[in-house]
């Protein structure tokens, strides 16, 4: 017993165009001799055209056609290169060779009536002074410790003498 389909109801379409060739990567849906298709380059699968230029290329993971058709960037100009220091940088750094000067010297003219750190104020002072500038603030509390252990130099020192010369009974 053979079954005949050219008398069912349904009408029949040519067979080159209902028949199904292969599934697109992209919609997942059949892909039919009748329409344009694209073929990957690389990876050989098969993709409608309009799916292919929607998707900007393959869809298959991997694949170097990915984003093939995406417009590329445009190339920022390049960052100009900075200008060259002017100044030359100090092979010592004074200033901070200065602040822990200031720093030791504090605790010493306590004892010396503020000889050492006057001394270090004096260098930091000339320092300064020879650099034209304000702006070297590791300098600048070097100058400021020096002046305080002057103070509390002469004032313990004086303190201190003083005790040492009180009359004994």
């Amino acid at each position: 017993m053979t079954v005949n389909t050219a008398n069912s109801a349904a009408p029949s379409m040519p067979a080159s165009a209902t028949t199904g060739l292969r599934e697109c990567g992209i919609c997942q849906s059949a892909i039919y001799t009748a329409e344009k298709t694209e073929t990957c380059p690389k990876c050989g699968l098969v993709f409608h055209a309009e799916c292919w230029r929607e998707n900007l290329g393959c869809a298959a993971y991997g694949c170097e056609q990915v984003n093939v058709l995406a417009p590329k960037p445009q190339e920022q100009p390049a960052a100009p290169i900075p200008q060259p220091i002017v100044q030359a940088i100090e092979p010592l750094p004074w200033s901070f060779l200065m602040l822990g000067a200031a720093t030791l010297c504090l605790m010493i003219s306590a004892l010396t009536f503020g000889v050492p750190s006057m001394l270090i104020a004096a260098a930091s002072g000339w320092r300064l002074y020879k650099k034209r500038h304000l702006h070297d603030r590791p300098l600048l509390w070097a100058v400021g410790l020096s002046l305080v252990g002057v103070f509390f130099g002469i004032l313990i020192s004086r303190i201190w003498w003083a005790q040492g010369q009180t009359p004994i009974n």
